[in-house]
């Protein structure tokens, strides 16, 4: 089967919400996604598949789950539409991760899909998130 280009998603500035544990966080989930783009240019040399799409499936969940302590202890107004995107990116990331062990699904369509929710979760709802954070000083 052949690949798709995967979109670029290294860590750059224009990514960089300007809260610095967020940013962080961030800048580990793309070396993540950075590993999984490797994955798949490396396809059939051995490489651990599963090991990268499990770490990405922890990572996301731990991260969401900063953010969404944060949300919490600052009272944060749009707190609920960040939670139903944290949601529904958890469930397609958990559905990705089961078609993925049972064969049905590629490394790279995760990076890719991945990839796009980064670049759109964080140019949205994180920027705003860290705007309110440092506001508050949290």
């Amino acid at each position: 089967m052949a690949t798709l280009p995967l979109m670029d998603v290294t860590w750059s500035d224009r990514f960089a919400v300007g809260h610095p544990e967020i940013d962080r966080q961030h800048r580990v989930l793309f070396g993540i996604i950075d590993r999984a783009k490797a994955v798949v240019e490396h396809q059939g040399e051995g490489v651990d598949s599963a090991g990268v799409v499990g770490d990405l499936v922890k990572y996301v969940v731990q991260h969401f789950r900063f953010e969404e302590e944060a949300m919490a202890a600052a009272a944060y107004p749009s707190r609920a539409d960040h939670l139903a995107a944290h949601e529904a990116i958890t469930r397609k990331v958990l559905f990705f991760r089961e078609r993925h062990v049972g064969g049905q699904e590629s490394v790279d369509a995760f990076a890719d899909f991945l990839a796009t929710w980064v670049a759109h979760h964080i140019g949205d709802h994180d920027r705003r998130l860290a705007a309110f954070l440092n506001a508050a000083g949290r």
